[in-house]
């Protein structure tokens, strides 16, 4: 097991991620996105949807606001990947444990990960051991690096880290990390909510007497 390189200097983090294209406005803002949808869920919602409205409405969201910026969706297999074929990026979303963002622990995903995980991870290791051997390719989807954007939702915040795995184990769980870009917190409390209602015309209704 490597020791993954720790980026928790706020600054650092900013220039790190310009390196990516990335900034953690958007992905913060990503995520707020997706606690608003988690915060509206109520009893009737289907059991297994909820476990799964973080990390949908998360990946939604990423995709909309990079997707000016060029990056653009693939879920060949059923694996969502948010792509830039530019800089063979991809990011993943995986809720995580209470790890996520702990410079002094290793966090790991909190639900087992399946083969393309699993291929994306061995990717990430070779290159992290044999970069100066291998041939510059056109972005196919094997050969990109890909990142993951591991939140974990608490009472009070989010904590996120976009890191680079880099070993698993035989139970689908990331074990390693290359590098982690631990994310400024998001508070939860005292978030106000402006809802805007909708602007509808005034309608005057007449009301006449039903003649006996």
């Amino acid at each position: 097991m490597s020791l993954a390189r720790i980026v928790d200097v706020p600054q650092d983090v900013d220039a790190h991620l310009a390196e990516l294209g990335l900034d953690q406005a958007i992905l913060a803002e990503a995520l707020r996105q997706a606690n608003l949808h988690w915060a509206r869920k109520t009893e009737h919602h289907p059991r297994l949807y909820r476990y799964q409205i973080m990390w949908g409405e998360t990946i939604a969201a990423l995709r909309d606001l990079l997707a000016p910026r060029g990056w653009r969706k693939c879920d060949e297999g059923n694996y969502e990947l948010t792509v830039n074929a530019a800089r063979d990026l991809a990011i993943v979303v995986a809720s995580g444990d209470d790890g996520t963002a702990n410079p002094h622990r290793t966090p790991s995903n909190r639900s087992p990960k399946g083969r393309h995980t699993i291929d994306a991870v061995a990717a990430n290791r070779q290159a992290d051991m044999f970069a100066e051997l291998l041939p510059v390719s056109p972005a196919a989807e094997k050969n990109l690096a890909t990142w993951v954007l591991l939140h974990h939702r608490g009472d009070k915040k989010i904590q996120a880290e976009l890191s680079r795995p880099n070993e698993m184990d035989d139970d689908g769980m990331i074990i390693s990390w290359s590098e982690r870009l631990l994310l400024r917190d998001i508070p939860l409390d005292g978030e106000r909510i402006s809802i805007t209602p909708p602007h509808l015309p005034d309608i005057d209704f007449e009301i006449s007497r039903k003649a006996s």
